[in-house]
């Protein structure tokens, strides 16, 4: 009568089987409450640094996303678009130079050309963000445009007054020196800003990938949170009522080896009564 279970362990009475995973030495050692509070404190430290990592690839991903739409892309077009115009506008006057009967519509277009390439080289220069090399090449790009169309406009006057052919050879040689000059500074800008596209497009991806990604693994933190709470609520509660069931039937039975039952971990004591009024139980003791 005066033998008792400690953990329900002792001869006669053995362990009862166990399906909870046993959980972290540290964890163990704390009681109910404060395994709870660590528990949940982790995953607020966790969920607090998942947010502010979100904040930050987010505003990479926008931060780029908008220099990439509003310089960069932009830029590109207007540094392409600027060197084809100029190199239409010698065209024109060329083919004004050769097509006497259409020499009116020639010059027109080459008045058009022009007109446009210096809008785009103004618009060029205008745009926000632009990077220190860009801006010194949009004064530099505009400051040849400034000098083809200076140029141009010479020939185009020849060619309205009639000149005759070859005498122009000059001018038309002088324009094709300018033009070379446009391009020397519209290329270099049009591979640089292919670059810089190509670096804030990674950037905009790899930003909303990384976002993805955490958005997952905070997804799976909290299914692991979830799995160590249950596992805590099972072995505080499921492990010692199981472990007590077991002790009741073999008690009912008339196995008085276990009179004096010592329970680990805690159980509420409304449990601890009704095991105390199984006939043969002497006294029930929750150890946890």
């Amino acid at each position: 009568m005066s033998e008792r279970s400690a953990g329900l362990t002792e001869e006669g009475g053995g362990r009862a089987p166990s399906f909870v995973p046993r959980l972290p030495a540290v964890l163990r050692d704390l009681g109910f409450f404060w395994k709870l509070t660590t528990i949940f404190a982790g995953v607020a430290l966790a969920a607090a640094v998942g947010v502010a990592l979100l904040a930050q690839r987010a505003h990479l991903g926008t931060a780029s996303g908008e220099k990439l739409a509003a310089t960069e892309s932009p830029g590109l077009a207007l540094a392409l678009a600027l060197e084809r115009d100029a190199g239409e506008a010698v065209l024109d006057l060329r083919e004004a130079e050769a097509d006497v009967p259409a020499r009116a519509h020639w010059l027109a277009a080459y008045a058009a050309s022009r007109d446009r390439a210096v809008q785009e080289a103004t618009a060029y220069a205008s745009l926000p963000g632009l990077a220190a090399e860009a801006r010194d090449g949009a004064a530099a790009a505009s400051a040849a445009l400034d000098s083809l169309a200076a140029g141009g406009d010479a020939v185009a006057a020849g060619l309205r007054s009639g000149s005759a052919p070859g005498a122009l050879a000059a001018g038309f040689g002088a324009v094709q020196v300018r033009l070379g000059r446009v391009r020397a500074v519209a290329r270099p800008a049009e591979a640089g800003h292919r670059e810089r596209g190509q670096e804030l497009a990674s950037q905009v991806s790899g930003a909303w990938a990384a976002y993805a990604r955490l958005t997952l693994l905070g997804l799976l933190l909290f299914v692991a949170a979830g799995v160590v709470v249950s596992a805590l609520l099972s072995r505080e509660f499921g492990g010692p009522i199981g472990r007590l069931a077991v002790v009741s039937e073999r008690v009912s039975r008339g196995d008085l080896a276990y009179a004096l039952i010592d329970v680990d971990g805690q159980l509420p004591e409304p449990v601890l009564g009704t095991v105390r009024a199984i006939p043969g139980v002497l006294s029930v003791r929750s150890l946890g």
